[in-house]
């Protein structure tokens, strides 16, 4: 099978340093004008901060030059690039700044030189890489660099992050662990115009043992250049360094590829094992996060078989909620576990905690309602109670005693993301009640 490389002749030298890393990537700009990002992920702990206007802030004056080493022209940008942290919060190894420079270069070898000045201490950091760009092909398809990211959104709103239509937060470290263990890559292909073709992923780990694949199903490339995103979770890999070689393949006989490096740690949590010693009760309540964990974070949580994985995840999922993070206390969650008692007190029925029934489930996710009303049985209806919450924008839920042995079911509300029965019209009929209308 005959095999057609990406013509972006591409070489960077990844270093990464104690005070920061870095990302360069190149994407085409316009005929054979390249937009060079260059992401910058400085790291907090190394950051000088005072209190200034009721914040405590850290400077950092960055300076990029880029050196054409053909011709010896230079260009350079530099800019503050500004920290804040709360009174109350304390610096850890996983707390970063994340910053972008970006540049319009045509094809040459060239050198980039950052240099970062923390403003309160004059300490300087700096490092120097080299890139090649080479003369892009105006028939043929070629890929652009890879950008390995936290995350990608669709957005309209253009910022420093922004790229054809989409906002892509960087990760210049390329490092995963089990609080960001999702991987998201975008790039772009030019020039597969009206083609059918497919890619692959194939992740190697470092000793060069494929570890696993994934193929995408055929497609039919538009009339025009256009962006790849995709993800995948590194939950499952064993901590260590991998590979993924991103194959296009277009008919059935023209692959290009590229390749990114990642990193997988399990380490993060190391302060938090000794941090806080877990009281019985708190032990006892505090993996009950399936109501107020975010789809994400539940995923990852039900993903982590291992015991001490699972004990350090809601370690920094109840200390990534508390209000006070100066202490050695879990306040969120002796807070949650108030509300659960209370919920089992006031709701439990027919030999179900409180927690776990529809009015318990709804109370913990978003609190006690600003209004309630409760409707006994008629001959119209059945028992039903009613919760509003104006203060989250008139949000309703209405609950009923469908059998009429206490246990009331959640049957309608306005709230999209909760599930509700396709027949609840049959259970209200004072529409009244229902103030604020499900879409």
């Amino acid at each position: 099978m005959k095999k057609f490389f990406t013509i972006i002749l591409f070489f960077v030298s990844i270093l990464i340093f104690p005070q920061y890393d870095l990302s360069i990537t190149a994407f085409k700009s316009q005929k054979n004008i390249y937009q060079i990002f260059y992401d910058i992920q400085f790291y907090s702990k190394n950051i000088t901060y005072k209190e200034l206007d009721d914040n405590n802030k850290g400077i950092l004056h960055i300076k990029v030059f880029v050196k054409n080493l053909e011709n010896s022209q230079e260009v350079y940008d530099e800019w503050n690039s500004i920290s804040y942290i709360t009174k109350n919060q304390i610096l850890n190894e996983d707390m970063f700044l994340l910053d972008r420079a970006s540049f319009l270069l045509s094809p040459a070898k060239y050198e980039f030189k950052s240099l970062i000045i923390d403003s309160f201490s004059q300490k300087e950091y700096s490092r120097v890489d080299t890139v090649e760009l080479s003369k892009m092909d105006s028939l043929n398809p070629f890929l652009s660099d890879i950008i390995v990211g936290y995350t990608v959104r669709k957005d309209s709103i253009e910022d420093k992050f922004s790229r054809n239509g989409y906002v892509v937060i960087p990760n210049p470290s390329k490092n995963y662990n089990l609080i960001n263990p999702l991987i998201y890559l975008f790039f772009e292909i030019y020039n597969l115009h009206n083609k059918e073709y497919r890619i692959e992923y194939k992740i190697f780990d470092e000793k060069d043992s494929l570890v696993s694949t994934i193929s995408g199903q055929k497609r039919f490339s538009p009339a025009f250049d256009f962006v790849v995103i995709n993800y995948f979770n590194t939950l499952g890999f064993k901590d260590g360094k991998y590979r993924v070689d991103v194959n296009l393949i277009y008919s059935d006989t023209n692959i290009l590829k590229k390749s990114i490096n990642f990193f997988k740690s399990s380490t993060m949590f190391k302060s938090q094992q000794v941090k806080y010693n877990l009281s019985d009760e708190q032990l006892k309540y505090y993996s009950l996060i399936d109501y107020i964990a975010t789809t994400s974070e539940l995923s990852q949580f039900k993903s982590l078989k291992e015991k001490r994985a699972r004990h350090n995840f809601l370690i920094d999922f109840w200390e990534r909620r508390d209000p006070d993070k100066t202490n050695q206390k879990l306040e969120a969650l002796d807070d949650f576990i108030k509300k659960v008692k209370y919920v089992n007190e006031k709701f439990s029925s027919g030999g179900e905690e409180g927690y776990r029934s529809a009015r318990g489930k709804i109370y913990l996710k978003y609190g006690p309602p600003d209004e309630t009303l409760l409707i006994p049985m008629s001959k119209e209806s059945k028992n039903y109670d009613s919760w509003i919450y104006y203060s989250r924008g008139g949000m309703q839920f209405i609950f009923v005693d469908v059998k009429g042995f206490g246990k009331y079911e959640l049957i309608y509300t306005n709230v999209l993301e909760e599930d509700i029965p396709q027949n609840w019209r049959n259970y209200i009929f004072d529409t009244n009640i229902i103030q604020f209308y499900r879409n």
